[in-house]
């Protein structure tokens, strides 16, 4: 969860300034092979708070795929307004999406919770998206008087600049807001059976509470979120309809001799596709209603289910629970290593 509205430094920093880094990285996937590429970012350009992001990279099966992305853009009109954006252009050549009835695979639905591992559409395509969001941050708790918050870091850990945690109360804690988003998603596959294309396009609206005492690396309090995803079946494949809420909750266990934090953080989250409906017509079973993997009641991922694969699994309503006990050693051999000093890690 990226939070608007926010400017951090380390201690003894008095104002922001512009900072800028080119990092090269490389990774190995089952689906991109070798992948190796640069990602570089700006921070207090445009205005003190606004970060500016792009990353590009190749693999040794031929994909590749831009990403950029804008936060915390104060719209200069109505200050309390900010603007985000996160967009890519990608072409993969071995692409793998859990969805449809396969019929190698009688009467199963991918991607649903009892199906194969083996039962996913794979083939070769484009993959592009973007969303732009427009987040409001409502006049109560540390938002009434305080638009662009501070934090300030020691070694990464917050010090002064808290925006909740210790009651909750929307009207005297933490930040509310109300996000409203536009997005565009279309998706090609080629395979043995022709080409699949997926088409969607709809808006995002989104109440959010937010009482962490720092959203990057919180040690307490909690967040509350509910979301209604719509597409309204304006050139797109589909029109569906998603309700999702998620609920997080941190507990500080507090520090030791050789930890320097040490946090329980649960959480809950669950969707809902009002729209889908099985259906069939000449050409088999199908899902009408159905949402973009990436958008609907999905798990597997960088956010949930991390152990599976992206989108593995996707059906009409999904439930996630999970509890993390997240430590910080005193030791840090990367912190002393001359080569990564200028990544002050």
């Amino acid at each position: 969860s990226v939070s608007a509205q926010t400017i951090v430094l380390e201690e003894g920093e008095d104002d922001p300034v512009p900072r800028g880094l080119i990092l090269p990285y490389a990774f190995y996937t089952e689906a991109l092979e070798l992948a190796v590429g640069a990602g570089m970012g700006t921070s207090g350009n445009l205005q003190p708070q606004t970060k500016l992001f792009a990353t590009v990279f190749v693999t040794s099966n031929e994909s590749r795929a831009l990403i950029l992305s804008l936060f915390d853009y104060q719209v200069p009109f109505a200050r309390r307004t900010f603007i985000e954006f996160v967009g890519s252009s990608a072409r993969y050549t071995d692409q793998r999406v859990y969805a449809g009835f396969n019929a190698d695979f009688p009467g199963e639905n991918a991607g649903s919770n009892d199906s194969s591992d083996d039962n996913f559409i794979q083939g070769e395509g484009d993959d592009e998206w973007y969303d732009l969001k427009f987040k409001v941050l409502l006049p109560i708790g540390h938002g009434k008087h305080t638009l662009i918050n501070t934090y300030r870091l020691k070694n990464g850990l917050l010090v002064d600049g808290q925006t909740g945690g210790n009651t909750w109360n929307p009207l005297t804690s933490g930040r509310t807001n109300i996000e409203l988003s536009v997005f565009n998603r279309h998706r090609s596959i080629i395979n043995e059976s022709g080409e699949n294309v997926g088409d969607s396009n709809g808006s995002i609206i989104a109440l959010e509470y937010d009482n962490r005492d720092f959203f990057a690396n919180p040690t307490k309090g909690s967040l509350q979120k509910i979301t209604f995803k719509k597409d309204f079946g304006f050139k797109s494949t589909d029109n569906w309809s998603v309700v999702q809420l998620d609920l997080r909750k941190y507990y500080d266990l507090g520090r030791t001799s050789k930890l320097r934090q040490n946090v329980l953080a649960l959480d809950y989250w669950t969707s809902y596709t009002s729209s889908w409906e099985p259906s069939v017509d000449s050409n088999g079973p199908f899902i009408d209603g159905r949402p973009p993997n990436e958008l609907g009641s999905t798990l597997g991922g960088f956010n949930r289910l991390r152990a599976y694969p992206v989108n593995r699994f996707s059906d009409k309503a999904a439930v996630y629970y999970a509890a993390e006990l997240r430590v910080m050693p005193e030791w840090n051999p990367l912190g002393s290593m001359k080569l990564l000093t200028p990544l002050d890690i």
